[in-house]
């Protein structure tokens, strides 16, 4: 897009563009619905554990009280929301419904607000681009909030740039903009940076909507305001500074949370996903439409510079890279006086503006360095959304552990859980489990209220000798971490070694009289085993 054009909104594109778009935008949304659906059933895993700790089995006055105590540090739409899906279907995964529809609906939004502010193919690409992101895929299926947070903030942007326009209906706009802004920041707190960004932005470049922007952003305080005692709460809780202290505020972290939010995948370094190809592709699909971009811009742009600047500044093109950089900075500059706020999931605010960024460089790049540098990008996402649907980085996968033990427990077995941490007194396991076996969980407090590092452990060893008298001839079924690595023949023996938790020290060495009985491996971001331990036949 030549600097020219990028003066002028998007809205004054031509009204007749055909079928196609809206074809191709239809297609990119139903493949980013298969490619979120698709991770649908994996295990309810870390912090969606919370959500279904709160939800569950509960009413919808007792889930208010939760969120509201110190059981939760987030605001309460996501999970009344998911409340809501869990009565509709009793299965864990539909916690996850509300981010399913959420991040899909994202997708088609994403492509109005590049079509309202950079051009309908810079719309385009940011669909095609939001509906492969690997991030975009995990969070737009996590029990959580960020994806509801997500659709809701591109909603405000686009109600926001439609009330400015004015017209007959700018009234409903206003009041668009205020309930979708209002919905974002009681679905998470980060949504107030791109929010803030945004008003700020609309009160210096349209001082003629000042009044209208100002009573609909009372009325946003005004609707969250019941809740701010709760942030308030929220914000002096022990899990916000366990948090911090968990992820300290470092150059590295920061350098961590922005690679895995840009290119890259939750918990898998970058090497690994999109991995050495998709990173190549990547580098040099961005540096050929960044570098086009500038050049063909600069040439663009009608000399004195400065004032044709100011110009684009004002423009609805503007909008995008303000949010794009409203989310990383505000979050820097809280955390270098407070909590650290900056990883990679809190950065998710500013993901449909990356994308939008994003298409406006491919359209100003021109039409043959901008598609092919659309090209290797989109390739590059395609291998990293391909990736991510691979077994090795799946969540945990407790549905296959928990389908192992249901079919073959008996009365009298016995569980000893060595599968790792949960925010909450229920591990993913639980979740799957049939109710009814003895259970000991290895490394976590005995309590009924959520884990905030308080609570004391018992000791494992103790536990696990323990289980083994209550077992009393019966099986053992003994499940543990099995360290990340290449799968080769024999690995998964290799690595069991070296992991020395207290649960793989029964299985490579159980005690006297108990053997292997049979055993099952479940690839996924942390591998387990479960191995059934029982009383050797006496001669």
């Amino acid at each position: 897009m030549s600097a020219t054009v990028a003066t002028t909104s998007a809205s004054a594109e031509p009204a007749r563009a055909g079928w196609m778009p809206a074809a191709i935008v239809a297609a990119l949304t139903l493949a980013g619905f298969l490619l979120r659906l698709s991770t649908w059933d994996q295990g309810i895993f870390g912090d969606e554990l919370s959500t279904y700790w709160i939800v569950h089995g509960h009413s919808l006055g007792d889930v208010l009280s939760s969120i509201y105590s110190n059981d939760e540090i987030t605001p309460p739409l996501y999970f009344v929301l998911s409340w809501l899906t869990l009565k509709i279907g009793g299965a864990p995964e539909w916690v996850r419904l509300p981010s399913l529809l959420a991040g899909t609906a994202t997708i088609p939004l994403v492509y109005l607000l590049g079509l309202r502010t950079a051009g309908r193919l810079a719309g385009l690409f940011a669909a095609a681009l939001f509906a492969l992101s690997p991030f975009m895929i995990y969070y737009g299926v996590e029990a959580r909030a960020y994806a509801l947070m997500i659709a809701l903030l591109t909603a405000s942007s686009l109600a926001l740039l439609t009330a400015l326009e004015g017209g007959s209906r700018r009234r409903l706009w206003w009041g668009l903009y205020a309930a979708f802004s209002c919905g974002a920041l009681l679905s998470h707190y980060t949504a107030v940076f791109c929010l803030a960004a945004q008003a700020t932005w609309a009160l210096w470049a349209r001082p003629e909507a000042r009044r209208a922007l100002l009573l609909a952003n009372a009325a946003v305080v005004a609707g969250f305001a019941p809740w701010l005692p709760g942030f308030i709460a929220d914000n002096n809780s022990p899990t916000t500074k366990i948090l911090d202290a968990l992820q300290p505020f470092t150059s590295h972290a920061v350098r961590v949370a922005v690679e895995q939010w840009g290119a890259g995948y939750p918990y898998v370094p970058l090497r690994n996903l999109p991995g050495a190809a998709g990173l190549a592709l990547l580098i040099a699909g961005v540096g050929l439409i960044v570098l086009a971009a500038a050049i063909r811009v600069w040439r663009a742009l009608p000399r004195p510079v400065a004032p044709r600047l100011a110009v684009l500044a004002r423009s609805p093109l503007a909008l995008p890279f303000v949010l794009l950089l409203a989310t990383p900075i505000g979050e820097a500059l809280v955390s270098a006086v407070g909590s650290n706020l900056l990883g990679a999931r809190n950065l998710n605010a500013s993901w449909p503006a990356l994308a939008v960024v994003a298409g406006a460089l491919v359209s100003a790049a021109g039409p043959v360095a901008g598609a092919a540098g659309a090209a290797l990008i989109l390739a590059a996402s395609g291998l990293g959304a391909a990736k991510a649907l691979d077994a090795d980085y799946a969540r945990t996968a407790y549905p296959g552990v928990a389908e192992f033990v249901n079919d073959r427990i008996r009365p009298g077995d016995v569980i000893i859980d060595g599968s790792g941490l949960s925010p909450v007194p229920l591990t993913g396991l639980d979740v799957y489990l049939h109710p009814g076996p003895r259970e000991f969980r290895l490394g976590l407090p005995i309590s009924d209220k959520p884990f905030i590092g308080l609570e004391p452990v018992p000791d494992p060893q103790r536990q696990i000798a323990r289980a083994f008298r209550l077992a009393a001839g019966h099986r053992v079924f003994v499940i543990t971490v099995v360290p990340t690595g290449p799968l080769t023949k024999g690995a998964v023996r290799s690595r069991l070694e070296r992991n020395s938790g207290p649960a793989a020290r029964v299985i490579r060495n159980p005690p006297r009289g108990y053997r292997p009985a049979a055993s099952g491996f479940y690839p996924s971001l942390t591998p387990l085993k479960v191995v059934v331990l029982r009383r050797a036949a006496t001669p």
